[in-house]
C-alpha cells in the first residue's frame, strides 16, 4: 500500500518535488504569484491540493496587504478569497471538480484540516481542579493563595466594571471598531502587525486557521485611553513593585487580548517569574497549569532556555499530546479549570500555563511583582545576562524597601554585571527555589499569556 501511495505522490509531483515534505512544498509555492498558482493548480492533483492551502494564501495575502506594520485587508471568509478579492472583484473558478484522492496521502495537510474542524465541546471539563472562590477577601487571598503560590479563580469580583458590558463582543466592536490594535500575527520577516478591530472581528467570526491570529496588545491604553476607566485592578493585585519604576523602564505588563475559538497560548512561564491575573469579559477559556518544577508534556526541555514557547501550538497539543497523557505516568496531573465570563484567574509565579479559547473571547491581563513573589522575580533578574532592567529595578525599589534584598547579600554585589558563567548557576538556583514552590502547591492541591 505504501509503495502505491508513494508512486501516486511521485507521479503527481514529479521526480524531484515528491522528495520534499509538504511544508517544504508550501514554502516553495510561496515564491509564485497568484496568477502562477492558478496555472500550477492545473498541473496535477497534488499541485492543485497545494495551491489551495490556506497557509499558503495567508502568506501571500499578508505580503500584499501589510504596509507599515498595519494589515489593510477586508476578510472574505478564507485567505484565498481575501487575497484574490483585495485587488479584484472576481475570483478565478476552481479548475477541477470532484477529484479523487484515495491513492494520495498528505498527513500534515490532513492533520491541519482536522485541527481546524475539531469540535471544541470535547475539551469542556467535567471536573475542575482549580479552586473557585467567590468574593475572596484580600487577607484570605494572600494567606491561602499568594503566599502558597497556588492558582485560584476569583468569582464575583468585577461586577462594578464598566467593561462587563462595554467589552461584550458587539459592544466592543461598536465602541472600538476603528482602533488599530496589535496582533500576534507575523509577516514573512517575523514582525507582528496591527489590525482595525472591525477587520479583526470579521476574521475572528469565520476563519478556519488551525493557529488563529490573536489580538494581543500591550499598548492598548495608548490607542484607546478611555479603556482605563472601564476596569480596575483589584486590591489583591495592586501591590505591584514594578509600579515604583519609571514607566519607560518597567517591562511590558498589561495587555488586552481577543481571539476566536481554537486560539490560545501554548505552555509557557511568564517573564521574570512574575505572577499574573487574567480577567475574562467575553467567552470561555480552558486553563491548564503545572507547578514550576514540573515540565508539562509536550514541552521540549532543550528549548526552554532559548524559546519563550517551547511547546506545540495549543490545537496541535490537543491533537497530538493530549490523547497520550496517560503515557506520562511520572508527571502529576495538571490543575485545570474553565474561566467563565466575569471571572479572574490568578497565575502564581513560575507556574506553567496553557490557554485554549473554547469560544470567541475578550480579556484583560496584567503581570505583577508583589513582596510575596519578589524573591523569585529578583532571582530571575539576577540570572539574566541583560542587566539594565535589574539595575533599574534595584534603583527604584531598594531605597524604599531595602529589607526585600537582605537575603541576596550586599546590594553593591547585586548591581554588578554577572560573570559569563553565572547565568547557568543562577538558573540552577532559581530552579531549586521554584521546586520548593511547586512542592508547596502540590501539598495544598495535589498543570495565556
Amino acid at each position: 500500500i505504501m509503495s502505491i501511495i508513494t508512486s501516486a505522490r511521485s507521479e503527481s509531483l514529479g521526480p524531484w518535488l515528491w522528495k520534499l515534505e509538504d511544508f517544504e512544498l508550501i514554502e516553495f509555492f510561496e515564491w509564485f504569484s497568484e496568477e502562477q498558482l492558478e496555472v500550477l493548480s492545473l498541473v496535477s492533483r497534488y499541485f492543485y491540493l497545494l495551491s489551495q492551502q490556506e497557509e499558503l494564501w495567508k502568506t501571500l495575502c499578508l505580503r500584499k496587504t501589510v504596509v507599515n506594520k498595519i494589515a489593510n485587508f477586508k476578510w472574505k471568509g478564507t485567505w484565498r478569497r481575501t487575497c484574490l478579492l483585495h485587488s479584484s472583484s472576481k475570483i478565478p473558478p476552481f479548475p477541477y471538480q470532484r477529484l479523487s484522492w484515495k491513492d494520495i496521502k498528505a498527513p500534515r495537510l490532513t492533520d491541519k484540516w482536522k485541527r481546524c474542524k475539531t469540535d471544541l465541546g470535547q475539551f469542556d471539563l467535567k471536573e475542575q481542579t482549580i479552586d473557585k472562590r467567590s468574593n475572596l477577601s484580600l487577607e484570605d487571598f494572600i494567606e491561602q493563595y499568594e503566599k502558597q503560590n497556588k492558582p485560584v479563580i476569583l468569582c464575583g469580583m468585577m461586577e462594578n466594571w464598566k467593561a462587563r458590558k462595554a467589552w461584550k463582543k458587539d459592544s466592543f466592536l461598536q465602541k472600538y471598531g476603528n482602533v488599530i490594535f496589535k496582533t500576534n500575527g507575523t509577516t514573512e520577516d517575523g514582525k507582528t502587525f496591527r489590525m482595525k478591530t472591525k477587520d479583526y472581528w470579521e476574521y475572528m467570526a469565520s476563519n478556519c486557521d488551525d493557529k488563529p491570529i490573536y489580538l494581543f496588545d500591550n499598548k492598548f491604553l495608548e490607542r484607546a485611553p478611555q479603556m482605563s476607566s472601564e476596569y480596575h485592578i483589584l486590591p489583591h493585585f495592586s501591590d505591584d513593585l514594578f509600579d515604583m519604576m519609571e514607566r519607560e523602564d518597567r517591562p511590558d505588563w498589561q495587555w488586552v487580548i481577543a481571539g476566536p475559538a481554537r486560539s490560545g497560548s501554548p505552555f509557557h512561564q511568564d517573564p521574570h517569574r512574575t505572577s499574573a491575573w487574567n480577567a475574562l469579559l467575553h467567552g470561555r477559556k480552558r486553563w491548564t497549569l503545572y507547578p514550576p518544577d514540573v515540565i508539562p508534556p509536550g514541552v521540549d526541555e532543550k528549548l526552554i532556555d532559548t524559546e519563550y514557547y517551547a511547546s506545540p501550538d495549543v490545537m496541535k497539543y490537543y491533537d497530538q499530546v493530549y490523547p497520550r497523557l496517560s503515557h506520562y505516568k511520572k508527571k502529576p496531573a495538571p490543575l485545570e479549570g474553565i474561566l467563565e465570563e466575569g471571572e479572574i484567574i490568578f497565575v502564581p509565579s513560575g507556574w506553567w500555563h496553557q490557554v485554549l479559547n473554547l469560544t470567541d473571547t475578550i480579556a484583560v491581563t496584567q503581570n505583577f511583582c508583589s513582596p510575596r513573589n519578589f524573591r523569585f522575580v529578583f532571582q530571575d533578574l539576577l540570572s539574566k545576562k541583560s542587566v539594565s532592567l535589574k539595575k533599574d529595578f534595584i534603583r527604584a525599589i531598594y531605597p524604599k524597601k531595602p529589607y526585600l534584598f537582605e537575603s541576596f547579600g550586599p546590594i553593591e554585589q547585586c548591581m554588578k554585571d554577572p560573570p559569563a558563567s553565572s547565568s547557568s548557576s543562577s538558573s540552577s538556583s532559581l530552579s531549586s527555589s521554584s521546586s520548593s514552590v511547586g512542592s508547596s502547591s502540590e501539598e495544598d492541591e495535589m498543570d495565556e499569556s
